[in-house]
């Protein structure tokens, strides 16, 4: 009977509800700092994230919010953003500011990215840096 339970499981199809994409860090921008990933327009369609969303970003322990935009000049200075790059892929930056350094990030690295959850934000995650700076 296990055995039979185990092909029934095996067999059925999987159910994954869709809230995060997991990719790379492809290159990194020298003189800038702007991250480039191997997370596509596709990736960001099946999260449902839309150009003025913000989404969570995971690197190695650190979580940052990122806004999807279409230029810099969408966030202020400081700020982190995100647009899809002439090669299809999501580019991860900082207005005015290098975003490899403030994340510690190297080529190869993994990211994750989320839709944000905004019923579990706690006060002291926005105090401790869960916030688009």
């Amino acid at each position: 009977m296990k055995t039979l339970l185990a092909l029934i499981c095996c067999l059925a199809p999987a159910v994954v509800l869709a809230s995060s994409a997991s990719g790379k860090i492809k290159k990194i921008a020298g003189e800038y700092g702007n991250i480039e990933t191997t997370l596509t327009q596709q990736d960001l369609d099946r999260l449902d994230l839309q150009t003025g969303d913000d989404f969570e970003l995971m690197h190695k322990e650190v979580l940052i919010i990122v806004h999807l935009g279409e230029t810099y000049g969408d966030v202020e200075q400081g700020f982190w953003i995100s647009f899809i790059n002439w090669e299809g892929k999501l580019r991860i930056a900082r207005n005015a500011a290098n975003a490899a350094e403030t994340l510690d990030a190297a080529e190869g690295d993994d990211i994750t990215i989320s839709v944000i959850d905004s019923t579990n934000i706690r006060q002291e995650e926005k105090e401790e840096g869960y916030e688009s700076r």
